[in-house]
């Protein structure tokens, strides 16, 4: 994650010696982006030899990775396509009152998304905005197990999801774009098998993440 915000940065400075510009013209363009991701606490529930438990999981700060394209309108909308990747390793989970124990493993969600945002035209280059999306996110139990105990869920499930964000862009010159930005991502419920026998699937509400991203877009329209 690291070495990936330092190559970005690094990019951007190599841009930066360029010519400066306004704002971008209408056009494609392709982007890339990362960044650091909270996740909330991912509540749940299943069944175990008859009696429901709660399996609601707390996770540690993970990070994001984004590759998106699209085309920018004169008016200042930009139409793209996104996958996006989220990944946070678990902490631990909660059994019910008060109870609950250590795990290990990994949450990851993969996504798709149509989106659509705003540029607003400050007459320099900078450049905020705002918008959202809709998509499908694949959410995945990466290696679930407790300490000493073998992998009990190792799966993904399939869900719709939604996201709105906002931020700045900085249009450095005729062909690169940088910019700093938040988003909120979620999606709907989604079911992870649990291998232990006499247990249910754990059932779980929805997923939410919280992301501070760094972002660096190519335009093929140029800047104006």
């Amino acid at each position: 994650m690291r070495k990936l915000l330092l190559a970005t940065a690094a990019a951007a400075t190599i841009a930066a010696v360029q010519m400066p510009a306004d704002a971008a013209a209408d056009g494609f363009y392709v982007g890339v982006m990362g960044g650091f991701g909270w996740t909330q606490d991912v509540k749940g529930d299943y069944t175990y030899s008859g009696t429901p438990y709660t399996a609601d999981l707390d996770s540690d700060t993970g990070f994001v990775l984004g590759f998106a394209g699209g085309y920018k309108f004169d008016f200042g909308g930009r139409a793209e396509l996104e996958f996006g990747y989220r990944s946070n390793e678990l902490d631990s989970i909660t059994w019910g009152a008060g109870s609950g124990s250590s795990i290990n493993g990994d949450i990851d969600v993969y996504s798709l998304m149509t989106n659509f945002w705003y540029d607003f035209d400050t007459g320099t280059g900078l450049m905020p905005y705002l918008g959202g999306g809709i998509g499908a996110a694949w959410v995945t139990s990466n290696d679930w197990k407790f300490s000493g105990a073998g992998v009990h869920s190792d799966d993904s499930d399939l869900a719709f999801a939604y996201q709105l964000g906002t931020g700045v862009n900085y249009a450095i010159n005729e062909t690169f774009t940088m910019g700093l930005g938040y988003r909120f991502f979620g999606t709907t419920g989604f079911e992870l098998e649990d291998t232990y026998p006499a247990a249910t699937d754990y059932d779980y509400d929805a997923y939410y993440n919280h992301s501070v991203l760094l972002n660096l877009i190519v335009n093929f329209g140029g800047i104006e």
